[in-house]
């Protein structure tokens, strides 16, 4: 008896109500446990309903307070191109100069990269580099963070650069991280 004492005071609050609800709900169902513990008829409809609500709070405390979403992430890849579209004229137009030659390829503007699912309500700095999911830790390495400079508090040199300044591989991370041109220039 002492030795289930002592593994229940090391077991958290949430992790016990729910076993107990579990327990409860079997009772509620079975009406019996092991033939020592025997509910009357009148009860069981009690023994559910305990065992729902001991269930119910215990998995709502087993629920991460505050912690960055989980959500999968897409593979990573590269911005998809955007080809650009040339409006229709009324009607074809005559030239006296010799035309271009034709390309082969359309035209192609890179389109801006989404942030990945989730960053835009993250606090970075609430998070140690360890906490931080492998695609962030990543991305914060395309703008020069490592573990030691992120946890000490030091800038890489990207962090003091305007969003202009950034490479394109820079700024992709700095997009996909959540933020703006605008609000990456006021973050410094």
């Amino acid at each position: 008896m002492a030795d289930t004492i002592e593994a229940l005071a090391g077991t958290p609050i949430p992790t016990i109500l729910v076993v107990a609800g579990i327990v409860f709900l079997i009772l509620s169902v079975a009406g019996r446990l092991s033939g020592h513990l025997t509910i009357p008829e009148s009860r069981k409809r009690q023994a559910l309903f305990t065992g729902l609500v001991l269930l119910a709070v215990g998995v709502f405390l087993n629920l991460p307070q505050n912690a960055p979403v989980t959500q999968p992430s897409p593979a990573p890849s590269t911005p998809a191109p955007v080809v650009a579209e040339q409006e229709p004229t009324a009607a074809p137009q005559q030239t006296t100069t010799a035309p271009a030659p034709a390309s082969s390829e359309p035209e192609v503007a890179l389109a801006r990269p989404s942030p990945l699912p989730g960053v835009t309500d993250i606090v970075w700095d609430d998070y140690d580099w360890k906490d931080l999911k492998q695609e962030y830790q990543a991305l914060w390495a395309k703008l020069g963070y490592t573990a030691a400079k992120w946890d000490g508090g030091i800038e890489p040199s990207s962090y003091k650069k305007d969003f202009g300044e950034l490479s394109a591989a820079e700024q992709e991370a700095v997009w996909k991280l959540g933020y703006t041109p605008e609000a990456w220039d006021e973050e410094k």
